[in-house]
């Protein structure tokens, strides 16, 4: 592994310098501060062994590349021995010093350290600094770095530390933290990537506090997206054509490190035992790697969405209004645990022209990182990496949700909680479901086995999936001559957990009390669980799935075509089908070529959100020297006209 690092840092493998972190890139001394509170800890505290070799590995590849490296620690239970057997498997060669807090209290007591770093340094390109923790900028400072990077769960650092920094930054040493679960972070900080959240001097905020720097930070990188999004809307088509292409290519070239990463999510994943939902949608696999390139190209080849004409019509003599579709902006997306949402995400934002900002689960740290690390490389030359931003921290979104002026559309992709709690916390327009609650109501002239088949799909298929089925309407005459039977007998043989409902008057009756209770008349499983409720009429299960339903996909089986036309016009949901499995409720599947989300809101966007569902429109009139004048002298014709596409 140490190898391959070295050798991919040596050789510019993380790509050019971002635009603003060329001088994070020139760094040639760089202060690593391994976090008091790191995930690489054990419930002891004390530092594992894998740890210490995750950041020794980064450090011997900086050292390879000719910078000098000081690793500070504050003495964690272990990290001496940790490091030391770490550092002789890698033949980095280290000299270790301690400092206290008084060394460092004033300029003067700092002045001794700094010159003694200086002179061991000047002998190894390798140095361990164990001092009291929240201290690593003062002695940065003390050692003239020219780069701090503090490594810590979360991407958070203390009170204590955020001041120690700011101190430092506004003095003119960068300092970025990076989430101690991103595998190469330390590299891509070093690179001049994006990975980390580069820390603002205090002086950027009105009031002069900390809080403001931070809000300073995000609007400034709201700002850069929304920058770089007119660059890319000022391509022709070919060119974003071939940015995307580029981006395909490198997914599928970069298959390995992609899944490497991913398994490192998934490990520590399974360490924190995250429920099997979760877990699903975390794991990646290389068939979906393919995929993903197949929907990026997808994507690529369709129609031109920006300035497309949608109506023509001449308003006056020589007059002519025109609207044409427009870009939304800069898109705020969260989603949990879902890295190939990133990719799909991220094309969509690139065809369409908007500049992006992602925050993803933190389970998928390391997948997260390494895509859009692949993305933003492939969008040079001809898009500012700006573009698209991945947003590390909690803390990184809650300051985003507050700049209604310079943010266009928040989509969250997740779980109730977190849809209603971005709902609740911004002024930003917000597209998304706060629920998948799928229904399939199961008519008297069903073709059973139809009915078997897809009910099975629509659960099996993928269980924790918003489109994923959570409950079946049957019809009370298939309990009264054994289909209802037969349908749970087939369920259960595919590990379904059948539960029964309890607020239509004829399920008590016509399924077993044994069966376990519904949670609630309005519960998403996510799993191998779904309820069965019986009703009286097609009528009845409508206005039950409008009740106790999310809108988002309802499905009637059923060969009476009657019925189903009923069933089609009556139903008030994104999505509603006749005779298919609700998994196909997807971007993909619907020809989008992929979809930033799927919405249950009746403005703007509904149902699978691909291109259009980014897109706005504006209005161009075009005259030759034209005044109201209060209308007089003008003669309106209103005539519409035939597109110029």
């Amino acid at each position: 592994m140490v190898y391959k690092l070295c050798d991919k840092f040596a050789k510019g493998g993380y790509g050019t310098p971002l635009k603003g972190r060329e001088a994070i890139a020139a760094a040639s001394r760089v202060v690593i501060d391994i976090g008091e509170k790191a995930t690489g800890l054990r419930a002891n505290g004390q530092i594992s062994i894998s740890y210490a070799a995750t950041i020794l590995e980064q450090v011997h590849a900086l050292c390879a590349a000719g910078k000098t490296v000081v690793v500070v620690h504050s003495g964690q239970q272990g990290a001496k021995q940790s490091l030391e057997a770490i550092a002789k498997q890698l033949s980095l060669e280290g000299v270790e010093m301690c400092v206290t807090a008084g060394d460092l209290s004033s300029e003067a007591t700092a002045k001794p350290v700094g010159q003694t770093i200086g002179e061991l340094l000047g002998k190894t390109s390798f140095l361990v600094v164990q001092g009291p923790a929240g201290l690593s900028p003062q002695i940065a400072k003390a050692a003239s770095a020219e780069l701090l990077i503090m490594v810590a769960a979360g991407g958070t650092i203390s009170e204590e530390a955020r001041a120690g920094a700011d101190s430092l930054q506004q003095s003119g040493t960068p300092v970025v933290v990076v989430d101690d679960a991103v595998a190469d972070g330390i590299l891509q900080v070093a690179a001049g990537q994006g990975a980390g959240t580069l820390i603002a001097a205090p002086a950027a905020a009105a009031d002069g506090s900390a809080g403001g720097a931070k809000a300073a930070d995000a609007r400034a990188t709201a700002i850069a997206a929304r920058n770089a999004s007119r660059q890319l809307q000022a391509l022709p088509t070919s060119s974003r054509q071939a940015v995307l292409e580029r981006v395909a290519k490198a997914l599928e070239a970069a298959e390995e490190e992609i899944m490497a990463a991913n398994a490192k999510d998934v490990e520590l994943g399974e360490k924190a035992g995250i429920d099997a939902a979760l877990m699903q949608r975390l794991k990646l696999k290389p068939e979906k790697i393919k995929q993903l390139a197949v929907g990026v190209r997808a994507i690529a080849q369709q129609e031109e969405p920006i300035r497309k004409p949608l109506s023509a019509m001449e308003i006056a003599d020589g007059l002519v209004l025109e609207r044409v579709t427009a870009p939304i902006g800069v898109c705020l997306i969260i989603f949990e645990a879902r890295p190939d949402a990133l990719p799909q995400i991220a094309s969509l934002a690139i065809r369409s022209g908007n500049g992006l900002l992602l925050k993803g689960g933190k389970e998928a740290t390391n997948s997260n990182a390494c895509l859009h690390r692949i993305i933003t490389q492939a969008l040079a030359p001809d898009v500012d990496a700006a573009l698209i931003n991945l947003v590390t921290t909690r803390e990184g979104v809650d300051q985003l949700l507050a700049l209604d002026d310079v943010i266009d559309l928040v989509i969250p992709r997740g779980s109730n909680s977190l849809v209603r709690y971005i709902q609740t916390h911004t002024k930003i327009p917000v597209l998304g479901h706060a629920d998948g609650i799928c229904h399939v109501y199961v008519d008297p002239s069903a073709d059973m086995q139809k009915a078997r088949s897809i009910c099975i799909d629509s659960k099996v298929d993928y269980p924790a999936a918003c489109n994923a089925l959570e409950k079946i309407l049957v019809h009370k005459d298939l309990a009264s001559d054994g289909r209802l039977d037969q349908l749970v007998s087939a369920l259960q043989a595919e590990n379904i957990t059948v539960h029964r409902g309890d607020v239509c008057p004829a399920t008590a009756t016509a399924l077993s009390s044994s069966l376990p209770l519904a949670p609630s008349p309005r519960h998403e499983y996510g799993s191998l669980d779904l309820t069965i409720e019986v009703v009286g009429s097609i009528d009845e299960a409508i206005d039950h799935l409008h009740k106790y339903g999310s809108g988002h996909t309802e499905c009637i089986i059923a060969e009476d075509t009657a019925a189903a036309d009923h069933f089609l016009k009556k139903v008030d949901s994104a999505c509603v089908f006749h005779n298919v499995s609700t998994r196909f409720s997807d971007g993909f599947r619907f020809g989008l070529g992929a979809e930033v989300g799927i919405s249950t809101s009746r403005i703007h966007a509904r149902g699978p959100v691909g291109v259009e569902g980014l897109l706005t429109t504006r209005w161009l009139l075009r005259g030759h020297g034209q005044v109201c004048a209060k209308d007089k002298g003008v003669s309106y014709t209103h005539k519409k006209l035939p597109l110029n596409n």
